[in-house]
C-alpha cells in the first residue's frame, strides 16, 4: 500500500535532514551527530539511534544517549555486503521502528578498505579493481541510507594532501572521491563542515537542496557546548529563514578586539548596517530601533518613491561619532566600534525609557478618606441631639451621667 509524504515530516517544521558531514579529525563530528541524535528524539519521540561504527566509536553514542537506545549491527563493519543483509532483515523485522536517526561514522575507512581491496579484480581478471570496487561500496553505503528511511549523518573527512616536489606546500583532500561526492548530492539535502580554530568549534553549512544558490555560512558552538545546541540552530537558519550574517556575526560580539568588518568604506557599511539593525524588543512584537525600523515601508510624497529614514539617521550618527573619536587623535577600529556601539545602545536606552513612561499603566487612585459622620438627628421631637466624644470619664463604668 503506498504511503502519503508529509511536506515537513520533523516536527511538522522541518524536511527529514540527510546529512553529509565531513571536517578534519578532532573536530567534533561524532559529537554534533549525537547532538542531531538528541535533537530528533526530541522532535519525533523516537529515542533510539542506530550507528554503523567504522571508527569503533559507538561507545560515545551509547555513553550519552543511553545504551538502551543505541544499535549497531553485529557485523564486520567494514563488510559492506554483510551490513547489508543485517540491516534488511532487521528492517523487515521491524527492528528499527523506534529508531530516530541512522549515522554512518564513518565512511572514511569503509572508503579506504575499499580502495585497498583487489577482489574484484581477482574475480574478473581484468579492469581496475580499485575504481569499480569504490564505485560499487559507495553505491551500497547509500542504498543501506536510503533503505533504513531515516534521518541520516553520515561522516567523511578532510586531509592535508602534501606535494611530493614541495614538503611545504599542501592542499585539502576529501576521504572519498570528487565523483563520488557528485553521486552523493542526490541522496543528501544537507552538507555541513565542522571545524575549529583558537576561537573554538564551529559548523559550516555549505549546501541545502531546498536553498539552491546558498551562500556558505558559519555558525560557532558555544565554549564547552558540544554542539548540543547545533541541530535546532542549523535547521531554523535554514529553514525559517534566519539566515545569520557573514562571519564576524552578531551585535554582542563585535567589539575592542573584533571591529565591524573590513576597513574603510567598508567598515563604514558594515558598521552602519550593523547599528541601524539593532534594537531592544520591550515586549512581545515591539521592537525599537536606534534610528527607526529599517524595514518599515518607505514615505512617498509628491509623487516620489520616498526613502526609508533609518540609513540616513545611522550615517549622520557614524559621522557625528567618528568626527569626535578621530578629532581626539583615535585611529583604532575597535576603539571606533565601542564608541559606535555605546552610542547606539546609549540612544536606543533613552527611547525604551520614553516608550515605557508613555505606556506605564496609570497609577491606582489613592483610597477615599473617611468623611466625619455627621451629627445623628432625632426625628419627630424638633430637636437635635449633640455628639458627644467618648473619654476616660465618658464611658462604660465612669463619669457622670
Amino acid at each position: 500500500m503506498a504511503r502519503q509524504v508529509a511536506a515537513l515530516p520533523i516536527g511538522g517544521k522541518y524536511p527529514k535532514p540527510l546529512i553529509h558531514c565531513t571536517g578534519r579529525p578532532e573536530t567534533g563530528k561524532t559529537q554534533l551527530a549525537i547532538s542531531f541524535a538528541l535533537w530528533l528524539a526530541g522532535m519525533t519521540g523516537k529515542e533510539k539511534v542506530y550507528v554503523w561504527p567504522t571508527d569503533g566509536r559507538e561507545h560515545e553514542y551509547a555513553q550519552v544517549i543511553g545504551t538502551a537506545h543505541t544499535l549497531a549491527p553485529a557485523a564486520n563493519p567494514l563488510d559492506v555486503s554483510a551490513v547489508q543483509d543485517e540491516i534488511n532483515a532487521d528492517l523487515r523485522k521491524g527492528e528499527l521502528k523506534e529508531v530516530g536517526m541512522f549515522s554512518v561514522d564513518t565512511v572514511t575507512h569503509i572508503y579506504r578498505q575499499a580502495s585497498s581491496s583487489n577482489q574484484l579484480k581477482g574475480m574478473t581478471g581484468q579492469g581496475s579493481s580499485g575504481h569499480a570496487l569504490k564505485a560499487v561500496t559507495m553505491m551500497n553505503v547509500i542504498t543501506v541510507v536510503m533503505a533504513v528511511n531515516l534521518p541520516a549523518f553520515v561522516i567523511t573527512h578532510v586531509y592535508d594532501k602534501s606535494d611530493h616536489k614541495n614538503l611545504e606546500k599542501k592542499e585539502e583532500r576529501d576521504s572519498i572521491s570528487s565523483t563520488e561526492e557528485l553521486r552523493w548530492k542526490l541522496a543528501f539535502n544537507l552538507k555541513i563542515e565542522t571545524g575549529k580554530d583558537e576561537k573554538g568549534y564551529f559548523v559550516v553549512v555549505r549546501e541545502c537542496r531546498e536553498r539552491p544558490g546558498l551562500k556558505p555560512f558559519m555558525l560557532r558552538d558555544t565554549e564547552g557546548g558540544l554542539f548540543r545546541t547545533m541541530p535546532e540552530r542549523i535547521m531554523r537558519a535554514l529553514y525559517e529563514r534566519e539566515r545569520p550574517a557573514d562571519e564576524p556575526k552578531g551585535w554582542k560580539d563585535f567589539g575592542l578586539h573584533k571591529p565591524f568588518p573590513d576597513q574603510g568604506e567598508q567598515f563604514k557599511k558594515n558598521a552602519m548596517r550593523e547599528m541601524m539593525n539593532y534594537f531592544v524588543e520591550v515586549e512581545p512584537g515591539v521592537r525599537i530601533y536606534p534610528f527607526g525600523d529599517p524595514k518599515a515601508a518607505r514615505s512617498k510624497k509628491n509623487g516620489d518613491p520616498g526613502i526609508n529614514g533609518a540609513a540616513n539617521h545611522a550615517q549622520n550618527a557614524y559621522t557625528q561619532v567618528t568626527k569626535e573619536y578621530t578629532a581626539a587623535g583615535g585611529k583604532n577600529l575597535g576603539e571606533l566600534t565601542v564608541k559606535l556601539k555605546e552610542y547606539t545602545e546609549a540612544k536606543v536606552q533613552k527611547m525604551v525609557e520614553e516608550y515605557q513612561l508613555k505606556h506605564r499603566e496609570p497609577e491606582a487612585p489613592p483610597p477615599p478618606v473617611d468623611e466625619p459622620a455627621a451629627a445623628p438627628v432625632q426625628t419627630g421631637l424638633g430637636l437635635d441631639v449633640p455628639t458627644t466624644t467618648e473619654t476616660a470619664g465618658n464611658g462604660y463604668g465612669g463619669g457622670a451621667l
